[in-house]
């Protein structure tokens, strides 16, 4: 078996190596190749200096492409374009590999009917604290993926794009990562990997959660700001309405009811729970206002702009 590690980055080459450096201490099977694919995606800093840095660190090998054009999805394909691997594990370039998260990526392909593999995603409070007023509707918004310590067969496309692996033949069956989803310069749109899922499982194939393929996602200050936090359930809220456009199951109607619910029960929450002094419900129920937002501009923009 070969397994590709593949790592979109763009401009991140601090934390990068320390991403690199958890991968150096990982634990490889015997009788399996590993190779690790970077690709540096419209990157200006020193990233490619780092991998080429850090090569001899590693026990298997490196290599590092460049892709000129900001969008990870674009970069994502790159990576599949350039891997020879049957097993394509995507990491984020943020993230501390766990020491048992390859042996656990391979004992399910080994043991389980599974063509698709959700890695556990905690956060990583390292450069900043967890605000008290965190819940785990902040958490989800930052990527955790937890559905608890037992291997399960999930039924929806509920990954995490920090931690997760497919087989070759998926890619080779629904195709890549859609065009017009996920990380394109500053905008927060996301959803590349959820929308990829959805066609794989659409088409038959079986979504595993594994919990010991488990790495730590990094959590810098700014994105502990509300305001940070803001843009990013809006853009939760495009992003519903972007992936039903992509998949031919867009329905104006039932998008602006849930927009709508959200930004009520959302501001109803906010509203009563600011008054009563609990931060961390009226947070939550600004976050849940932000989507439905998100939700109803996004409608409204697809319906003016409707092919």
């Amino acid at each position: 078996m070969v397994v590709s590690i593949l790592i979109p980055t763009h401009n991140r080459a601090s934390i990068l190596k320390r991403t690199i450096e958890s991968l150096a201490a990982v634990e490889t099977p015997r009788g399996i190749e590993v190779e690790l694919i970077v690709v540096a995606n419209a990157c200006t800093d020193d990233t490619l200096q780092v991998i080429d840095r850090m090569q001899s660190t590693l026990a298997f090998p490196v290599r590092c492409v460049e892709q000129p054009e900001a969008s990870l999805n674009l970069a994502r394909n790159r990576c599949i374009a350039e891997a020879k691997g049957e097993i394509l594990a995507f990491l984020d370039d943020d993230v501390w590999v766990e020491r048992e998260w390859l042996k656990s990526l391979i004992e399910i392909y080994e043991s389980k009917p599974a063509d698709l593999l959700a890695g556990r995603v905690t956060l990583w409070w390292e450069a900043v604290s967890e605000p008290s007023w965190s819940s785990l509707s902040v958490e989800t918004l930052l990527s955790r993926l937890d559905y608890g310590d037992r291997v399960i067969e999930l039924q929806k496309a509920k990954v995490a794009g920090a931690n997760f692996a497919f087989r070759r033949e998926v890619v080779e069956r629904v195709g890549g990562f859609a065009a017009g989803l996920d990380r394109a310069g500053e905008d927060l749109l996301s959803g590349g990997d959820t929308e990829f899922v959805i066609r794989a499982l659409s088409s038959g194939f079986r979504l595993f959660y594994v919990p010991t393929m488990s790495v730590r996602h990094w959590i810098p200050p700014y994105r502990t700001s509300i305001k940070y936090l803001s843009e990013l359930a809006r853009s939760r809220g495009r992003t519903r309405v972007a992936i039903a456009a992509k998949q031919r199951a867009f329905e104006s109607v039932k998008f602006l009811r849930i927009g709508l619910a959200q930004l009520l029960i959302g501001g109803w929450r906010e509203s009563f729970c600011s008054l009563l002094g609990c931060k961390k419900d009226a947070v939550a129920g600004h976050l849940l206002r932000m989507r439905g937002m998100g939700t109803i501009s996004a409608t409204i923009q697809y319906l003016r702009h409707k092919p």
